[in-house]
């Protein structure tokens, strides 16, 4: 089930979760532009509380033919902070990327782990542990990621996956064995 899906049928109450369905106290989207030789730049949210809130990453790009560039890396800072990271100080060109914040209100969640998996070259996986959770109302969340890759490559060699492969393990792959990654990643359980 893709992370739309699942996050539609939360939202409708006919979800893995029963009938209850899971009550979502507020929404933000939320637009960072990191600007030239700038490695990092915030945006200020209406205030939320951090252990009830998830950051959905819609998705990065950047003025540049160096993709590499682009990839953009976000973060919960505080209550009412998110940062977003990038990997390489590019001195002319802009990074855009946009999220979703999203909190939950009190008791829907059981737990809430964030993280950076780093894959380090040679390595084209790397894994993280996690307190344990039960996979059927879990949500493995990708946040973005940044890479060491300067040069003009494609995202194949920095692009990644993350997958949550047993109740306490979060796999990160990727298809390449160069450049070190640093993947961002939000796990929740519901109640």
């Amino acid at each position: 089930m893709s992370n739309g899906l699942l996050f539609n049928n939360l939202l409708s109450k006919n979800s893995i979760l029963g009938n209850s369905g899971v009550d979502i106290k507020s929404i933000q989207q939320v637009s960072i532009t990191i600007g030239a030789s700038v490695l990092a730049n915030t945006a200020t949210i209406t205030e939320v509380v951090p252990a009830n809130t998830i950051i959905i990453f819609l998705g990065s790009y950047c003025q540049s033919v160096l993709g590499s560039v682009g990839t953009i890396r976000t973060d919960l800072t505080n209550a009412t902070t998110v940062t977003a990271y990038r990997n390489a100080n590019d001195t002319i060109r802009t990074s855009t990327v946009n999220i979703m914040v999203v909190e939950f209100s009190s008791g829907a969640l059981k737990s809430k782990q964030t993280g950076v998996l780093a894959v380090t070259s040679p390595a084209t996986s790397n894994t993280a542990t996690v307190t344990a959770v039960v996979i059927s109302k879990s949500l493995l969340l990708y946040t973005g990621h940044t890479s060491s890759d300067t040069a003009d490559n494609s995202f194949n060699y920095t692009n990644p996956s993350i997958s949550l492969t047993n109740t306490t393990t979060i796999t990160a792959d990727r298809g390449s064995t160069s450049y070190d990654l640093a993947i961002g990643w939000i796990l929740i359980e519901f109640n």
